[in-house]
């Protein structure tokens, strides 16, 4: 997630996304909390197929293979001084509605 604000300092992460289901899913978004559930930053589109990649080719993508997994790069703009010790992730993702048939 890359979030460009002037005067802040980028606190880069990876999160690693493994779908469970037998259908490839597509990621829609991610939105980063604080441990208060205050909102962080939140990506989507074509920013989360950027920084999106699968793990052994690293290839763009949002969409995630049965029983695979994905790495979504993370840099979270903050100012200096104000991180958290830890943070949440809200992962937004759509499944193919035949898979529910």
């Amino acid at each position: 997630m890359t979030i460009s604000l002037h005067r802040r300092r980028a606190a880069p992460a990876e999160l690693r996304v493994t779908s469970m289901f037998a259908v490839p899913v597509t990621l829609t978004s991610v939105t980063v909390h604080d441990p208060g559930g205050t909102e962080l930053g939140r990506t989507a589109g074509t920013t989360l197929a950027a920084g999106t990649q699968t793990l052994l080719t690293r290839e763009p993508t949002t969409a995630i293979e049965p029983s695979a997994s994905v790495s979504v790069d993370i840099d979270l703009a903050l100012e200096p001084g104000t991180a958290p010790q830890s943070v949440t992730h809200r992962i937004e993702y759509s499944v193919p509605i035949r898979s529910f048939c």
